[in-house]
């Protein structure tokens, strides 16, 4: 994959910040950081602007309705992919109403504005780049009233989010089957993981926006199939109008039946990507349409499969949650 400037650049920062981590590999575990290959965020970009020319965003990612947040931001992976696919994909000239990146590490923000401020001044993209908690922001859709929110969340067992009481009430939608009923499982804790707050956090910012938009997120594979993750599978379908889930596998936690299967992190649970769109508030139930793909093999293979993603989607379909 050719690199575009921004995505060479913090492709640096992302080496740098890893080694920085090296010694703290403790605390990354615990606060669940991974960093995401180019190659995954180019991807997912890609699929993220799709959706949006499929809502009527005639510039995609570069839409001037467009506000795009990446909730964790770290180095600036997946902000310098969106503004790469956009360079590639838009019209000249073209450019989001706004572009936030939110992160609690420090330093990790500090490296993005060094290695995109450049980048996206020379282009006139709007860029925003704060340190603090992403759950306690709010995100403000701009004059065109689409939010997108594209990344990769944390994916600790325990958020530092935990506790809030705006956060919980928001989960609750998560702890309810399609017919509404709280879930009869005694143990709910995996839908309190970090991961899952982000992906309501997510909900909750496109689902406010007055035209809808997009959220694309690297996920923990458990929500695909996990029996008490119906509830977040039901919400997906009740207030999206499309789901792509882009099945990567990679698990270490299941065994294996000879076939070769690399993780695209090195981590130990499967990895999935979750990218659901919606034009804005429904006017009647509408079950999403649901595409789906599942991808086995070789590091080599997948980054191969990744550049031609939209040839390997399913056909639309629509599951029970």
């Amino acid at each position: 994959m050719t690199l575009t400037p921004a995505e060479e650049a913090v492709r640096h920062a992302a080496v740098e910040r890893t080694e920085a981590w090296r010694e703290r590999d403790g605390e990354r575990r615990l606060r669940g950081v991974v960093h995401t290959p180019s190659e995954l965020a180019r991807a997912m970009a890609e699929r993220a602007h799709a959706a949006l020319l499929g809502l009527g965003a005639a510039g995609g990612l570069a839409d001037p309705s467009v506000h795009l947040v990446d909730p964790s931001c770290g180095t600036g992976t997946f902000l310098a992919a969106a503004h790469g696919v956009a360079s590639l994909r838009s019209a000249a000239g073209s450019r989001p109403w706004r572009v936030t990146g939110w992160d609690l590490d420090a330093a990790a923000v500090e490296s993005t504005r060094s290695a995109l401020t450049g980048v996206f001044a020379d282009t006139t993209w709007p860029l925003v780049l704060e340190t603090g908690d992403t759950l306690a922001q709010h995100v403000e859709p701009g004059p065109g009233g689409r939010v997108v929110v594209l990344g990769n969340p944390p994916w600790a067992a325990r958020s530092e989010n935990r506790g809030d009481a705006r956060m919980e009430a928001l989960l609750e939608d998560f702890r309810r089957d399609g017919d509404g009923e709280r879930l009869s499982e005694r143990k709910l804790g995996v839908l309190s993981d970090a991961y899952v707050r982000f992906l309501r956090w997510a909900c909750e910012a496109v689902l406010g926006a007055p035209q809808g938009g997009v959220v694309s997120l690297v996920m923990n594979a458990s929500f695909i199939d996990g029996p008490v993750h119906r509830g977040l599978r039901a919400a997906l379908c009740r207030w999206f109008e499309g789901v792509s889930v882009w099945d990567l596998g990679g698990s270490a936690l299941i065994a294996r039946q000879g076939e070769r299967d690399d993780n695209v992190f090195g981590v130990r649970p499967g990895v999935a990507v979750l990218t659901a769109w919606t034009g804005g508030a429904p006017s009647g139930p509408h079950p999403a349409v649901v595409r789906s793909w599942r991808l086995r093999g070789t590091l080599d293979s997948k980054w191969a499969a990744l550049r031609e993603w939209s040839t390997h989607e399913g056909p639309p379909h629509a599951p029970q949650p």
